[in-house]
């Protein structure tokens, strides 16, 4: 078994109508699909429907930024997971430290959100990851471990397949910082170690795991090298679309790697 790259783009409260369509007039032309990279785009919920005609016979998974758990009710500003399918859209992210951070989500209700996404047919990255503070405490991992146990709660090993997990170092977003690479490879052997506790050693093993924090297309092809690092949840970089290819170029690289000389990193 071979696992799967996941190139992820998040790009936030950013682009209007006009620059989403320049972003794919220029990105598609140069997008070159590998089978096992898998690549996402999620753009402000507004541009969904014409994100996903314009990757059209593209394999490209164009995701919701975020999805409410209900199926419909008076939860104003919210969207349900079954109204993003009908866009076309096909993923959600759920949990980012964005989320937690500025609008007080909680691991329960990530759990709520990510029961609803799967009900409506839709996969998942779910975010978890640290601030400074708890870092520099010593404590990034019973975090982790709380934020996974709590988000994940009501998942089970047949929805494993349609879940990949982001580890997010809070402290490394948006400020040029980058995790050092032990430190990553301890979190997401951390993460993986539980995946596999959680769901049983094979779907455990399958499930991607992504890092995200102030990628850039120069630092991934390291990042990828990594055992437990099957992907790039990417934010500032994934804006510009010759960056983006440079991303998803990089993840292809890989998983070539990988299915040339499957080992540890693909097992």
């Amino acid at each position: 078994m071979t696992r799967k790259v996941v190139i992820a783009a998040n790009w936030k409260m950013n682009k209007s109508a006009p620059e989403v369509s320049a972003f794919f007039d220029r990105f598609l032309p140069d997008f070159e699909p590998v089978d096992g990279a898998e690549i996402w785009i999620a753009p402000v919920s507004i541009h969904l429907a014409e994100a996903v005609r314009r990757c059209s016979g593209a394999p490209v998974v164009v995701a919701a930024q975020n999805a409410h758990g209900e199926p419909r009710g008076a939860f104003t500003g919210e969207l349900a997971a079954s109204q993003v399918a009908e866009t076309g859209a096909r993923g959600v992210i759920l949990g980012h430290s964005e989320r937690r951070s500025f609008f007080g989500e909680t691991d329960a209700g990530v759990s709520s959100r990510l029961a609803g996404v799967l009900g409506a047919g839709l996969s998942a990255i779910v975010c978890a990851g640290e601030s400074l503070d708890v870092r520099e405490k010593g404590e990034t991992l019973p975090l982790i471990e709380r934020q996974l146990e709590g988000s994940l709660a009501g998942s089970r090993s047949e929805d494993s397949g349609r879940i990949r997990i982001a580890y997010e170092p809070v402290w490394a977003i948006g400020t040029g910082r980058q995790a050092e690479i032990p430190q990553i490879d301890e979190v997401h052997g951390f993460i993986r170690a539980w995946l596999r506790e959680r769901f049983g050693y094979n779907p455990g093993s399958a499930v991607p795991i992504l890092y995200g924090g102030s990628v850039r297309p120069e630092g991934a092809p390291e990042l990828l090298e990594r055992e437990d690092v099957d992907g790039l949840l990417v934010g500032g970089a994934s804006l510009d679309p010759v960056g983006f290819s440079q991303l998803v170029r990089a993840g292809g690289q890989r998983f070539r790697r990988r299915s040339a000389s499957p080992g540890p990193s693909g097992s």
